[in-house]
């Protein structure tokens, strides 16, 4: 399946939803992680453009504007109150990113994501969400 039709699944949209509001919701502006989620996001927007070939010329424009906007309009650090290099989810935030830039476009197509690094991160928000 590819990554534009597979992002389009509502399993597939859910699980991004979730792993987006985990891991940008707390991208930083000139940081360790704040470099490693641009390199991220660019990663899977690059990864996510290879696709638009197989897909009608009509949507094609449309997704094309929506890549573009993805990685910009993430929140930075400022918008988290206390978060940076010395919070408990901050490293395991830099690994996550660090794991997705470097899966290949097609593990992330194939739905392989979803890392070690990322489940860790996933986890321990939940965990500091909860208490």
């Amino acid at each position: 399946m590819t990554l534009i039709r597979h992002l389009t699944q509502p399993a597939a949209r859910h699980s991004l939803a979730l792993v987006l509001l985990c891991v940008f919701a707390t991208t930083s502006q000139a940081d360790n992680y704040g470099e490693e989620a641009q390199k991220a996001c660019d990663h899977m927007r690059t990864c996510a453009r290879q696709q638009l070939a197989d897909v009608p010329a009509e949507f094609r424009q449309m997704i094309e504007q929506t890549l573009d906007g993805m990685c910009e309009s993430m929140p930075g650090t400022d918008d988290i109150p206390g978060f940076g290099a010395q919070h408990q989810l901050y490293a395991p935030a830099v690994a996550c990113m660090k794991s997705i830039s470097a899966l290949s476009c097609e593990e992330i197509e194939a739905g392989h994501a979803d890392t070690a690094e990322c489940q860790r991160l996933q986890d321990m928000y939940g965990e500091h969400s909860e208490g």
